[in-house]
């Protein structure tokens, strides 16, 4: 058990160090708010009176600012226990982008 937890430490942070240096969150963010955006305009543009669409985009901002994002340890923490969901979703991303092309 020992073992696994120092392999994955180690792993973490050599994926988080390169996922800083590249500034992945900033890329997932603005992937997951251009999609968002398409969305809430698809929404607009079917329905312009739908309260939803003004309630999300009101929420936009707070959603990815939230409080615990500020705290260092706590976002350090958090991309060493979830570097397997950023590198599942840096994945996506990529392939997302490829079938785009």
């Amino acid at each position: 058990m020992t073992a696994f937890t120092l392999n994955y430490l180690i792993i973490a942070c050599v994926f988080n160090f390169f996922y800083y240096w590249f500034n992945g969150r900033h890329h997932i963010q603005q992937y997951i708010y251009k999609t968002i955006d398409v969305m809430l305009r698809e929404l607009e543009k079917r329905d312009p009176l739908n309260p939803l669409a003004n309630d999300l985009r009101a929420q936009m901002s707070e959603i990815f600012n939230n409080s615990l994002a500020n705290e260092p340890f706590f976002r350090l923490f958090g991309d060493l226990l979830f570097f397997p969901v950023n590198l599942i979703l840096i994945f996506v991303i990529i392939v997302d982008m490829v079938r785009k092309y």
